[in-house]
């Protein structure tokens, strides 16, 4: 009787230990799925390209696939040779975290030459201090196991969930989390591809910037011919020099050829619209109009070009009556008369109305 009792106890405990298993590994797969396929795929493939020099490419899907088999073969061969208590199973999932951090903390400047960065220190003292913690668990006695009978809703359970969250957020915030970095890697590998319209879908809501990033973007639409039209749609940063031209010996791009921005820059019509971009960040709306007019001379304009004509012809001739107003000419005067409407507009208010307009970077956008 005692012991069909102590059998059916174990057979309890059993259960409820294949519950926590079953339910961390599961956990653990579609996280790490997740965060290398949706998040640190480009960044993966940039540093695979680097360390390879172009000769090998990596694939968002099976590189995902396999990264994670192998990190959760990692955590089973822990989980074999250690001796900690149930409620501390999440514990052998370290290593495989700490080894996914070390994989995607690609530095963002990964194309001037490798480096493991602050991991030869790290990697070697967190391995220690999890051998230590591992050691100290497995002289504990194990705690009360009644609370793992309740399957799915047992303390162990939770506590194990908790844990592993705890080092996802770990692994999030050490690893490469340069948010202008992915943008420039993701487009990069787009316009490899010919992708132009998605590359330009990218980053296309963020307030994120750099250098490099401006200049790829500038690059996809000068591709597409919609320079004059979207720049100033985004964000922007040109660095000391206030120029949108894709330098290419300072250019930080990784997959994107030097030779295939030297080609396209060299043609007449390109040099034109990048040129008259860069007279509009500067803000020398007197040198954009000669150069404008030169240009069209029937007048027939990309978005941005108009709207700087509309402020160009607005300062040097007043008074226009309204019938005379082109379309945007009458859109400018009504922004004017918006942003200095009483009670004042707030800047919220003004960005979000006028936010993809040239007008807005022109009396509220900083020059480099």
């Amino acid at each position: 009787m005692w012991n069909m009792s102590f059998l059916q106890e174990e057979k309890q405990i059993t259960t409820a230990q294949r519950y926590v298993h079953i339910v961390c590994g599961a956990i653990f797969w579609a996280f790490s799925f997740t965060y290398l396929f949706f998040y640190q795929a480009d960044v993966l493939a940039a540093g695979q390209h680097v360390l390879s020099n172009g000769q090998t490419h990596y694939n968002d899907f099976i590189g995902a696939v396999l990264i994670t088999l192998a990190l959760h073969i990692l955590q089973l061969t822990v989980a074999r040779f250690t001796k900690v208590s149930e409620w501390a199973h999440a514990l052998t999932f370290f290593p495989s975290l700490l080894a996914l951090t070390v994989v995607t903390d690609v530095s963002s400047n990964i194309n001037k030459g490798f480096s493991f960065g602050g991991w030869y220190v790290a990697l070697p003292l967190l391995l220690t201090l999890f051998a230590a913690l591992v050691w100290g668990l497995g002289k504990m006695e194990p705690s009360d196991t009644s609370t793992a009978s309740n399957g799915l809703l047992s303390r162990n359970m939770w506590i194990n969930i908790f844990s592993l969250v705890a080092m996802f957020f770990a692994v999030g915030i050490f690893s490469n989390g340069d948010e202008a970095f992915h943008y420039r890697m993701r487009m990069e590998r787009l316009i490899c591809n010919g992708k132009y319209n998605k590359a330009l879908k990218v980053g296309r809501r963020s307030t994120v910037q750099d250098t490099t990033l401006t200049k790829i973007r500038a690059f996809a639409l000068s591709k597409k011919e919609q320079l004059g039209e979207h720049f100033f749609e985004y964000p922007f940063a040109t660095g000391h020099l206030p120029t949108v031209l894709p330098d290419t010996n300072n250019l930080n791009v990784i997959f994107l050829p030097d030779s295939v921005i030297s080609q396209h820059v060299r043609y007449n019509k390109v040099k034109l619209q990048y040129r008259l971009t860069d007279l509009l960040v500067q803000k020398k709306i007197g040198d954009f109009a000669k150069l404008a007019l030169k240009a069209y001379p029937d007048s027939v304009m990309p978005k941005h070009y108009n709207e700087a004509m509309a402020i160009w012809k607005m300062q040097h001739a007043k008074n226009i009556p309204d019938s005379l107003l082109s379309y945007t000419e009458k859109e400018y005067k009504d922004f004017v008369i918006f942003i200095n409407k009483e009670p004042k507009p707030t800047p919220l208010e003004i960005r979000r109305k006028y936010k993809k307009t040239y007008w807005y970077y022109f009396f509220y956008g900083k020059t480099q």
